[in-house]
């Protein structure tokens, strides 16, 4: 079962994020329950709302809570993972 964990990141947490869930990614052979997608603020805003798939039983990112797969959003920018695989999951940009 997948955790599903998110967290409001500004744009440089963002990329500390990003990179550290990477090598995660890459380190555990790209396990095909983990991912990591974001739903960026309105325009102007320096925030971003970062939501992390984990396999079950891995421990949260730094400052990421758990939440219900029923407040994922619809549309997502996929970061790290498959886009293939993640096709009817999140609405992703082209």
């Amino acid at each position: 079962m997948t955790i599903w964990s998110e967290k409001t990141v500004t744009h440089d947490e963002w990329d500390r994020v990003q990179a550290l869930f990477e090598e995660h990614f890459a380190a555990s052979k790209q396990p095909s329950d983990m991912m990591l997608v974001c739903v960026e603020g309105p325009p102007g805003s320096d925030r971003a709302r970062l939501i992390a798939a984990l396999p079950h039983g891995s421990p949260l990112y730094p400052g990421f809570v758990e939440i219900e797969p029923k407040y994922l959003p619809d549309a997502a920018s996929l970061l790290v993972d498959d886009h293939e695989r993640r096709k009817g999951l999140f609405e992703l940009p082209s």
